[in-house]
């Protein structure tokens, strides 16, 4: 289980009580032979109470102290056999919420330090090296591994030192996963769409906008994103990045800005026809507009509920971007936005193109 800001003694206690078995009258575990553990996330998250107390923690106290809780009801003891507690938390920061000792005392501590720049380069060079090998890439793309991988982490540490979170900016948290995340869209790359080493690297600074820029609110991160990519394009990949992206835009020799790099488009679904479905970069947005329109008058024709939908050139990059993520293992998104602006709608049309079937809670 996991704990907020908002959990209470009750939840806490009612949540693992519904998980165990009673054995005899007041007497609760799981079932016979079997051993419980209960693993609780985020264990210094839940509000503290006016004396400072966290009644979710004390509750899980009582139960490693006493070996016990009590009926809220009859008051009768309901005592716990064969389950042990296992907690984790994040590393205490200076205004962190902090667990009390007469917990903590109970549990052997075990803390994992954040990986340095090498680890995270051997971790990262070898998935890699794994991917172009296990696809047929030829040896001549090598050379990108180590190049993709320092740009990278090059992006990911400037990232955390410019875009701190703020308040009206507290999403800009940006730890480890964002880092895996551009690698595993690189390695959406095959050798049948990606025919030399400037379209893995423009697939890499698409992976970054994905990553990182579609967090940012405001036009200035946006502006500075640029700007950190085109430093580590010219640092870490040794390539141009105005020159890399110049299909992007009809003026030749035109540094690429922001608004420009909008028009750098990777998606699976640019030829529906084909027998397999390759993450390739889309040239032509007129025919990938006329595929999505296809799409959504095939929804509108399986569907109960047809959907009246103008796909502009915002509703189609961001049906690209929900089909990304699907398309991803271990994806998720959260789209944020004012009420009526698409996103509902949008999912629905990205989860039909990646023929998965769409559930909805509530």
């Amino acid at each position: 289980m996991g704990f907020s800001a908002q959990t209470n003694c009750n939840q806490t206690q009612d949540i693992i009580m519904g998980k165990l078995d009673k054995r005899r009258k007041g007497v609760y575990g799981p079932p016979i032979g079997c051993y419980s553990v209960v693993f609780v996330d985020d264990v210094s998250m839940p509000q503290a109470e006016t004396y400072g107390a966290q009644p979710p923690i004390e509750v899980l106290r009582q139960g490693i102290d006493l070996g016990l809780w009590y009926d809220r009801k009859t008051n009768m003891a309901l005592h716990l056999l064969d389950v042990q507690f296992m907690c984790a938390m994040s590393k205490p920061t200076p205004g962190a919420k902090l667990v009390t000792p007469r917990f903590s005392r109970h549990f052997s501590f075990f803390c994992i330090d954040e990986f340095d720049e090498e680890t995270l380069q051997v971790i990262f060079n070898r998935i890699m090296l794994w991917h172009l090998d296990t696809r047929g890439f030829s040896k001549d793309f090598d050379p990108c591994i180590e190049e993709i991988v320092q740009g990278t982490l090059e992006v990911y540490k400037q990232c955390r030192l410019n875009l701190l979170p703020t308040p009206s900016k507290s999403h800009y948290t940006f730890n480890l996963r964002d880092f895996s995340r551009v690698i595993l869209g690189v390695l959406l790359s095959v050798p049948e769409v990606t025919p030399d080493l400037q379209s893995m690297k423009r697939l890499w600074i698409h992976e970054c906008l994905r990553v990182f820029s579609d967090r940012l609110v405001a036009v200035e991160d946006r502006r500075w994103l640029a700007a950190c990519l085109r430093g580590a394009t010219a640092t870490h990949l040794h390539d141009d990045f105005d020159v890399l992206l110049a299909r992007l835009t009809d003026q030749p020799g035109h540094k690429i800005d922001e608004q420009d790099l909008r028009k750098l488009i990777y998606c699976d679904f640019a030829n529906p026809k084909a027998d397999s479905r390759f993450y390739m970069e889309t040239t032509n947005m007129e025919h990938l507009s006329s595929t999505v329109e296809a799409f959504l008058v095939e929804f509108n024709n399986m569907s109960k509920k047809p959907m009246n939908l103008v796909l502009f050139t915002f509703a189609i990059e961001h049906v690209s971007r929900i089909c990304r993520i699907l398309a991803q293992p271990r994806s998720h998104g959260l789209l944020v936005g004012l009420g009526g602006s698409g996103r509902q709608s949008l999912t629905r049309l990205a989860a039909h193109i990646n023929e998965y079937d769409l559930l909805q809670v509530g």
